[in-house]
């Protein structure tokens, strides 16, 4: 464009929905120094008003009425802006969003309360380990580069500060914003179903204002020539010893290497991915896990910036693993080491070159991310922005000789390690001021022993077959193919997307799965093993863009294979000789890590904030049978492998299986798998439908208002959450869509009366819960009151939005179910959602595969009385709705019990003494 806005379009005929992205190329590198976070609450602060639109959340508002969603972030070098709507509402959100870039308000009165909102952000980020790990890697680089900085904000950073050392934040705001935020620091993507012609149209009338910077500056040149490590990478070749919060503790190394950007055509990060992720026979992952030196271990790109790049590898070690770190780190450097030797050679990368350009070939059909299209748009010009991934130059001297240079990059000398151990303690002797992080630093140090290393051997996973099969016949919906007394199978030919994607879904459902803690955990600890068991094989078969899942839950166990290519009845018979027992056969230190792994994961649930944590105890409380982490960790000493082999010969003996074929398959390519099924799987004992394991949810008694406390739920973390449910009543069409309508309408109020207006925490929001037994939920994550006083103001909330309620009108009414259709219409981003949609109709055996058309149609019926009594009936009137709350108390808050409920204290006794609803549609 004139002012020199870069802008690309994409045209998509097959979406309802458009969006945009905008890609400034500022972040926080570039703010001042006397501000730490001010890019960061730039960013907040544009979604606080326009000149032209000055009511603050107006677009918000506007994307919540018409089924819109947005975002935001800021990184080191870029602030990234995106929002989708349904294509009929685009251009009016297009203006409003348009007007951040134009003349937003800043009002110093969204400063003084936007400030609360970043740092409540920030109190979430100071108990996560990875944050924490991160700063300690700036603060321990050059001072004098700004990645050494702190960049997420504080109240003392853009408030307490400096108003002390009188600064006007408001002055840095308007300075930066009007130095960086110029046409030709921007890209912009506009996706959508419009012509080329009408989305140029909208760039030209909605950005053609932006101005153009008089004296263009490169925003980088204000540090680029300064090294973020030392004239002399003095900064490296360092390990740093901390305490880790979640009680997890990891080896990670990071590698820092040259700007990749020069080199992207050659994909060097997939290729060394590709040789470090190699689990098989004498390979790096198999020596850590034989030796008991590790557990897992996982690689890749932690991030890119100009001018360097860093690389991670991390390995969740055993105490083992710990004590002798040293061993560990010269295990990896010994095998990178092979790699630089052995590993550049022509093979491998054509290899590589043709997996990429199959995957090309099988995801084609996903969706263009708009904002990940307005930052690549930057790093890879017009030229590949839309194929970076999958682009890669044939084998010459040159890529050889660059990928040679690049893998011989990673040594000691471009290493920085974190060592993290819940054993080290008084010997940290530094202090990280801003996540209050004890540590050491010392130089690297490692065993360098000869260890028989080698790489992985050509794929076998590479595909002969990959034809698109002739349609047999039009089908809207998976019809039964093949029935026994234990054997259902489905099938349904893609019609649509028509790629060489096939997707196989297996479900077992057995009551031993969850007939007590101890076999549920007997089940995930044989999903474990079962996947460690094939890492070889998915090593090979990923690569070749087919996977699998494997997974067990209430629904029983689920086998997904899923990708491209011809190799699923290969994959699949390999699950199933061990899943049957066939094939089995693993040692008491295999089991002993493993359970150590899943007992980890368990304990996680406790550190995986209280938000998430929350949701669990909703689970927890309502889903009857289901198995807690508190459940399964009373058993996980006491569980024995014998237990494992006893799982699988009880649930052989008995199981109910269903088995779904979808995607590029006509039916007669369905007997294959409905053969091996039975030829694996043949269980003597019927079971009866009382017996099959289908979950049942606990009903409220209307008039009930149940509240379930926990306290000191982490011995660190600060924010408190609360969680309010409102049931529904069994799923239903007619109040299913009543449902979405009234989360549509209470969501963005919520949000902007709870977050925006009275600052009480970051996380705010609603969730309307659409399948089994209807709710609505209201959840807030707060570091600044405690729970009670958060859940009084949820009330209040509800009290107060009764005369909206109340006086709203038909057009009103009409944009929010306007809203809520196009979520309902709003189809598949991919073919697996297509196909995880009709399986999970077919797990739940609902088999409503008409879901869509019926939703519609009750839809189109709703009126504002419908509203009006759901509202009253559900969510007002304490004689009928049904309540839950569950609150988790953080460590800066005090419970105050104020409000009228019926306090849970045993989550066993409160689950047998209630009603329970029925299992039908």
């Amino acid at each position: 464009m004139e002012n020199g806005i870069e802008v690309l379009l994409v045209n998509d005929n097959y979406t309802t929905y458009s969006a945009a992205a905008l890609d400034v190329r500022v972040g926080s590198f570039n703010e001042p120094s006397s501000v730490p976070g001010l890019a960061h609450f730039l960013e907040h602060l544009l979604f606080m008003g326009t000149k032209k639109y000055p009511v603050e959340n107006d677009f918000e508002s506007y994307l919540s009425k018409h089924g819109g969603d947005y975002n935001a972030y800021t990184d080191d070098q870029e602030t990234n802006y995106h929002f989708s709507i349904e294509s009929a509402y685009f251009e009016p959100a297009l203006d409003r969003w348009s007007q951040f870039f134009i003349a937003p308000l800043l009002s110093q009165d969204s400063i003084g309360r936007e400030a609360n909102a970043v740092n409540s952000e920030f109190e979430i980020y100071k108990v996560l380990d990875v944050w924490r790990t991160d700063q300690i890697i700036k603060t321990t680089s050059n001072p004098e580069h700004p990645f050494s900085r702190f960049t997420v904000g504080t109240i003392e950073t853009l408030k307490d500060n400096p108003s002390i050392s009188n600064i006007s934040v408001h002055d840095q705001l308007v300075a930066f914003y009007n130095k960086y935020y110029t046409a030709d620091q921007m890209k912009l993507v506009i996706y959508g179903p419009e012509p080329i012609e009408t989305l140029m149209g909208y760039a030209q009338t909605h950005f053609s204002a932006i101005p153009r910077s008089p004296k263009p500056i490169q925003p980088s040149s204000e540090w680029q020539y300064i090294e973020p490590f030392g004239p002399h990478n003095e900064y490296l070749g360092k390990v740093i010893d901390t305490v880790p919060l979640s009680g997890e503790d990891s080896i990670t190394l990071f590698f820092f290497l040259p700007d990749l950007m020069d080199y992207f055509t050659y994909q060097p990060i997939r290729y060394i991915d590709n040789l470090l992720n190699f689990p098989g026979k004498n390979s790096l992952r198999e020596y850590l896990y034989e030796s008991n030196l590790a557990l897992s271990a996982g690689v890749g790109l932690y991030s890119a910036r100009t001018n360097f790049t860093i690389y991670q590898i991390e390995i969740i070690p055993t105490d083992t693993g710990i004590a002798q770190n040293d061993k560990v780190i010269g295990a990896v450097l010994n095998y990178l080491q092979l790699i630089q030797n052995e590993g550049v050679n022509e093979w491998r990368y054509n290899e590589l070159k043709s997996l990429i350009e199959t995957q090309n070939e099988v995801y084609q059909y996903l969706s263009y991310d708009a904002s990940q299209l307005a930052s690549d748009f930057w790093a890879y010009g017009k030229e590949h922005v839309l194929d970076n991934s999958y682009y890669m130059e044939d084998w010459s001297s040159e890529v050889e000789a660059s990928l040679q240079y690049l893998v011989n990059q990673f040594t000691v000398d471009n290493l920085k390690v974190v060592v993290s151990s819940t054993s080290y303690g008084s010997n940290l002797n530094l202090f990280e001021p801003w996540f209050g992080t004890n540590y050491s630093i010392d130089d690297i140090s490692y065993q360098n022993s000869q260890f028989q290393f080698s790489l992985p051997l050509p794929n076998p996973f590479t595909s002969t077959n990959t034809s698109l099969k002739e349609i047999e016949k039009e089908s809207d919906y998976p019809t039964v193919l093949y029935e026994t007394t234990y054997l259902t199978a489905w099938h349904k030919q893609d019609t649509y997307w028509l790629n060489t994607v096939v997707e196989i879904y297996v479900s077992f459902k057995s009551p031993a799965f969850l007939l007590s803690p101890l076999n549920y955990l007997a089940s995930k600890i044989l999903v474990s093993i079962i996947d460690m068991q094939l890492l070889e094989t998915t090593y090979y078969s990923s690569s070749a863009s087919l996977n699998y899942d494997l997974s067990v839950d209430k629904d029983g166990l689920t086998v997904h294979v899923y990708g491209g290519g011809d190799k699923h009845y290969q994959l699949l018979e390999q699950i199933y000789g061990l899943l049957s027992g066939y094939l089995l056969d693993f040692s008491e230190e295999v089991f002993q890590k493993e359970t150590l792994s899943i007992k980890n994961a368990l304990l996680g649930r406790f550190t995986s904030g209280p938000i998430n944590l929350g949701y669990y105890i909703i689970s927890d409380l309502l889903i009857v049978p289901y198995w807690s982490a508190e459940d399964l960790l009373a058993v996980v000493d006491i569980i024995s492998s014998n237990d494992v082999f006893t799982l699988v010969e009880n649930f052989n003996l008995q199981t109910d299986i269903t088995l779904f074929g979808y995607g590029n398959l006509v039916e007669e390519d369905m007997y294959p798998f409905i053969n091996l099924t039975e030829s694996y799987f043949y269980p003597q004992v019927p079971i009866s439908p009382e017996e099959l394991p289908l979950p049942r949810i606990v009903q409220i008694n209307p008039g009930s208002s149940f509240v379930y406390r926990k306290s000191n739920y982490t011995n660190y973390a600060t924010d408190s959450a609360v969680i309010v449910c409102f049931q529904v009543g069994k799923e239903n069409f007619f109040e299913t869509v009543l449902t979405k309508v009234m989360d549509s309408i209470l969501s963005d109020r919520f949000f902007t009366d709870i977050r925006t207006e009275q600052q009480l925490g970051y996380y705010v929001g609603t969730y309307a819960d659409d399948k089994d037994v209807l709710a609505l939920y209201f959840h807030v994550q707060s570091n600044v009151q405690a729970p009670n006083y958060v859940e009084n103001r949820i009330e209040n909330f509800l009290r107060n939005v009764k005369s909206v309620v109340d006086q709203m009108t038909e057009e009103d009414l009409n944009h929010y179910i306007s809203a809520v259709r196009t979520e309902i219409t709003y189809g598949y981003e991919t073919e697996k959602d297509e196909g995880d949609y009709y399986w999970d109709e077919i797990l739940t055996q609902r088999n409503l595969f008409y879901r869509t058309i019926t939703l519609l149609e009750f839809l189109s019926t709703i009126t504002l009385s419908d509203i009006r009594t759901f509202f009253d009936h559900y969510l007002y009137n304490p004689q009928t709705r049904q309540r839950l709350s569950v609150q988790l108390v953080g460590q800066a808050a005090q419970v105050e019990i104020d409000i009228p409920q019926e306090e849970i204290e045993h989550v066993h006794s409160f689950k047998a003494s209630a009603n329970l609803y029925s299992t039908v549609f």
